[in-house]
């Protein structure tokens, strides 16, 4: 029988209604499905041998009539209602024909259809799959255990979902995401499978990509060699890395999902509970900032804690905060190295503050006898010697004075290396500071007969805030060893604004620069010169002596006060050291002293080298308006003075360049000129005995400075009388002004030796003067109220210094007096100062104690009367009530002028005029007195001055009464002091007048 004959005795025969069924699911799946899968499901009913498309059909047919009456309208009727599903099934179909991959396979595996995007996929033609075992897909990837267990759930009738690696015809590989379902029979057994799978492939790569990524991440968290840990936006740990998981003994997997704040950060190192809320790294995390820290503790999971370095930062996506990471290192090592430096450091201080108070001690105890030896040399070197005994005092005191320089530099080194260096800062006179140090050296110049001089910028300011003291410090360190390397020549100290930077501005840098004419250096020598303990060569520490400290000391100082120190040299040229240092202008300060009215605009010729003391002195001629005309060589100066050249009068500042200065005023002798002669003399103690009885010279004494050629000048033009010149360093140069009236002090002094040092310096300024040993001593004799001022040791036996100060303070408490307490102390610690202050002390001296220091400082503080200071003085408005009692000659007393002027009344008349115009120009600075503050120290200086010159006491005790107040800060007083010093100055004006009109009556 043929195929066809089979099917149609099937048919024929009336199979059972099953087989009626079959085909009415045939009819409706073509309804539903389409014509692709109708003709399977035919060729599944009327089985393999039913013929080709066209018999299928004929049955097909066929089968229709023999049902049409009961089927057909049960199938109209249902076609009619699911009309709307069927389009929706077409689009559903056309979307699995070009998305799904379809295959159908038979219960052997083999592929019985594939739709074309199956073709496409795995590069195989429909011929070449069609029959095929599903096997030819197959790409290994698989092991045999996963299709054992697709097929055990396939046979079960049970629908399989999954992930398979399939090989392409080119052996590439594809994924595709597949679900089978089996097709049964009427028994209910599986007899075929319907495969649709979708392609992959892609998102396996990038699965896969990501996998790598992750797993390499994974191994750089997990080999680094600090914990990093992740938290989600709730604080629960998402991940933990192999550090993290060693250092806090928690497993990733024990954490996982849980609060690791609750876990591992719960408490304070102290033991107090921290909530979740006040956790400082959760904080920041919230507020989307990183949070940083070497502070914070974790607990291990044995409860022991873990001192962390943390460093937090929120994780943000699309401007959300998905959760956090962080990375911590144990930081207890770095705990105990903090914790051993903080031990060494204060280990460190204790050795310090030690150190310090070694120090201190041996400051003193060292200090002490030399101040003896220092002090007694000096004494005996002002008694009767023969020259072969003052040869002999004079080299024990070279020998101690070098003795006690290099002891202060070791101590100064000491506390530079302790750390214990201070800079005050205070206002001071650039020029008095300066020209001050030049005394210093002045006698080492001397011996070697060196020009020693300073020029200023005139252009700088004068008054200036800063360390007046580290200042001379530094500038005495470069001088003496100016003055130690140069044989011949000169040294000279020069003050400038460094380039750039304007004098006119509050705050500028300023260079100090020390030159010479000495041995110079090399490249060599100058690249450790400022290192400790060094010197040029081990030749110059046995030739000249030292310590190789000075430098080191300087270049420390200027560091300190954001300066800078060099050195420009040659060997055989000399050398020029230098210090830069920043420093502010004081406030209401007159930029450059004022000359005397009476040189302004006067004319002078100048006769010297220029690169001598000629050319220190013309940039002040300049500053001043004092016009200049230089020569080099007595010819010239001569050919000045005989064509008649304006002149008021000669500078003679040597070398000339053909003459000698005895030649030179010989040669000024025989053509006496009308003008009065200024005599630059580079030594300090240097007279010169050849002066022509009727020249009238004047001497400038070295070193030459600002100050000394003002007031020479200022004496040469003026008819007022001059003081004799004086010695620098000398107590018998202390002005009168300065020595006392019998005044009584209290010298409390412990060392014997000291005691009869100050006690003789004290007595030769003119005061009375007890000792006392001790503090306590000390005490009960300021309670008699007979001393006028204490000189007071600081380091005594049993009750020191401060401690006495303090008791003295006390007592005197409520009863409207004051002592002035002057401290005394070998302990040059600028802390000194301060703790001396604070005690109540009022003033300070360094020992050795020098005699013009000692001087200043008690004419600073006791007023020239035999009364006790610790009296509370006579208000300035009180003493002005007894002025209608003061006579004409108690306010202006002219004989001494007289004397001087003879009966010569047209020159008094100039005199008092220039005297007139003199008061009317302070009376004007007067006025502003009040404002101008501490600058109002420079008016009562020359009010004083011209008034002890002109004979007025009254108006001199005033300024000095005025003066005291101002050098103690009390500028507060200027306002009842000012006003009788105005009427004061207003009665001399009215008296000159008066006197005018009764001369010219």
């Amino acid at each position: 029988m043929s195929a066809g004959s089979a099917a149609d005795y099937r048919l024929a025969g009336g199979k059972s209604l099953a087989l009626v069924g079959q085909m009415m699911f045939a009819i409706l799946a073509a309804m539903f499905v389409g014509e692709t899968l109708i003709l399977v499901l035919l060729r599944r009913i009327l089985g393999p041998d039913s013929g080709d498309a066209t018999r299928l059909l004929l049955n097909a047919g066929l089968l229709s009539l023999l049902v049409g009456a009961t089927v057909l309208p049960l199938a109209l009727r249902i076609r009619r209602q699911h009309l709307r599903q069927a389009r929706n099934s077409l689009r559903l179909q056309y979307t699995l024909d070009h998305h799904a991959i379809v295959s159908i396979t038979d219960m052997a595996g083999r592929i019985t259809f594939v739709n074309e995007r199956f073709c496409e996929i795995s590069g195989y033609t429909r011929d070449e799959l069609l029959g095929q075992n599903h096997r030819i897909l197959k790409s290994g990837e698989h092991p045999e255990e996963f299709y054992r267990e697709m097929w055990r759930t396939l046979v079960q009738g049970l629908i399989w979902h999954g992930e398979i690696c399939n090989r392409a015809k080119d052996g590439g590989r594809y994924w595709v995401r597949a679900t089978i379902t089996p097709f049964l029979d009427e028994r209910g057994k599986p007899e075929e499978y319907v495969a649709i799978r979708t392609d992959i492939t892609e998102q396996k790569m990038l699965e896969a990509g990501s996998r790598q990524q992750e797993a390499r991440f994974r191994g750089i968290l997990d080999n680094l060699g600090e914990g990093v840990y992740t938290l989600d936006a709730e604080g629960r740990l998402t991940y933990l890395n192999r550090e993290g998981e060693r250092l806090l003994g928690w497993s990733l997997a024990e954490l996982k999902s849980r609060s690791l704040h609750q876990a591992i950060h719960h408490h304070h190192p102290d033991g107090r509970p921290m909530p979740a809320q006040l956790c400082p790294i959760r904080q920041a995390i919230e507020e989307d900032r990183v949070y940083r820290s070497g502070e914070e503790i974790f607990f291990r999971r044995d409860s022991s804690m873990l001192p962390v370095k943390i460093t937090g930062a929120p994780l943000i996506a699309d401007g959300m905060r998905l959760g956090s990471v962080a990375v911590f290192s144990d930081a207890s090592e770095e705990r105990l190295l903090q914790q051993r430096l903080l031990d060494a450091k204060n280990a460190a201080e204790a050795a310090a503050r030690v150190k310090s108070e070694f120090l201190s001690t041996m400051s003193h105890e060292i200090r002490t006898p030399l101040n003896g030896v220092i002090g007694m040399t000096g004494l005996l070197l002002e008694t009767r010697l023969d020259s072969e005994q003052t040869e002999f005092a004079r080299l024990i005191k070279t020998s101690a004075d070098a003795l006690m320089a290099i002891v202060g530099d070791i101590l100064d080194f000491s506390k530079i290396e302790a750390g214990r260096l201070e800079i005050e800062t205070t206002d001071f006179s650039l020029r008095q500071t300066v020209e001050s140090t030049l005394d210093v050296v002045a006698g080492k110049a001397q011996e070697k007969d060196l020009l020693l001089a300073s020029l200023i910028a005139p252009e700088l300011p004068d008054h200036l805030v800063g360390d007046p003291t580290r200042l001379r410090q530094i500038l005495l360190n470069f001088l003496s060893n100016a003055v130690k390397f140069t044989a011949r020549g000169e040294v000279m100290v020069a003050v400038t604004s460094v380039a750039g930077d304007s004098a006119a501005s509050d705050r500028c840098r300023f260079r100090f620069a020390v030159s010479d004419t000495g041995i110079g250096l090399g490249e060599s020598e100058i690249a450790r010169l400022f290192n400790p303990f060094t010197q040029s060569d081990s030749s110059t520490t046995r030739r000249y002596g030292g310590t190789g400290l000075g430098l080191s000391i300087s270049k420390r100082l200027a560091e300190a006060m954001d300066g800078v120190v060099g050195v420009d040299s040659e060997p055989g040229a000399g050398s020029t050291f230098w210090v830069e240092l920043p420093l502010a202008r004081a406030e209401e300060k007159r930029a450059v002293p004022a000359p005397d009215r009476l040189l302004q605009g006067r004319q002078v010729i100048l006769a010297g080298l220029e690169t001598g003391a000629a050319g220190v002195w013309r940039r002040y001629f300049t500053a001043w308006r004092i016009g200049c005309a230089g020569v080099d060589s007595l010819a010239e100066l001569r050919q000045r003075m005989d064509d008649g050249s304006p002149r008021d009068l000669i500078l003679l500042a040597p070398p000339l360049a053909d003459a000698s200065l005895a030649e030179a005023l010989l040669a000024l002798q025989s053509n006496p000129a009308d003008s009065p002669v200024v005599c630059c003399l580079p030594r300090p103690d240097q007279a010169f005995a050849g002066v022509p009885e009727k020249l009238a010279v004047h001497f400038v004494r070295g070193p030459l400075r600002q100050s000394s050629l003002l007031h020479a000048l200022s004496e040469a033009v003026s008819p007022l009388p001059s003081a004799p010149a004086r010695r620098a360093g000398d107590v018998d140069a202390v002005d009168d002004l300065v020595r006392g009236n019998g005044q009584r002090v209290l010298l409390v002094e412990d060392n014997p030796v000291n005691q009869r040092v100050a006690a003789h310096m004290i007595e030769r300024l003119g005061y009375a003067v007890d000792v006392v040993a001790d503090g306590a001593q000390a005490v009960a004799a300021a309670a008699l109220g007979v001393y006028q001022l204490v000189l007071m040791d600081c380091q005594l036996p049993e009750v020191d210094g401060f401690s006495a100060t303090i008791a003295i303070r006390r007592a005197e408490a409520g009863q409207g007096r004051h002592l002035p307490i002057v401290a005394l102390t070998a302990n040059t610690s600028p802390g000194d100062r301060e703790r001396g202050i604070a005690a109540g002390m009022d003033d300070y001296l360094a020992k050795p104690i020098d005699a013009l220091l000692l001087a200043s400082v008690l004419a600073r503080h006791l007023a020239r009367n035999s009364g006790p200071m610790c009296v509370a003085p006579l208000a300035p408005s009180d003493a002005w009530l007894a002025e209608s009692r003061i006579t004409e000659a108690q306010a202006l007393d002219l004989g001494s002028i007289e004397e001087l002027l003879g009966d010569d009344e047209e020159e008094m008349a100039k005199l008092l005029g220039a005297v007139r115009e003199n008061l009317i120009d302070l009376l004007d600075r007067l006025q502003v007195m009040p404002e101008a503050g501490a600058d109002s120290g420079t008016v009562v200086d020359e009010l004083r001055g011209l008034a002890q010159y002109l004979g007025a006491p009254r108006l001199a005790a005033l300024a000095k009464q005025i003066g005291t107040h101002l050098r103690r800060g009390e500028h507060a007083a200027l306002d009842t002091l000012v006003p009788p010093l105005i009427g004061e100055c207003q009665r001399l004006i009215q008296l000159i007048d008066g006197r005018a009109s009764r001369q010219k009556a």
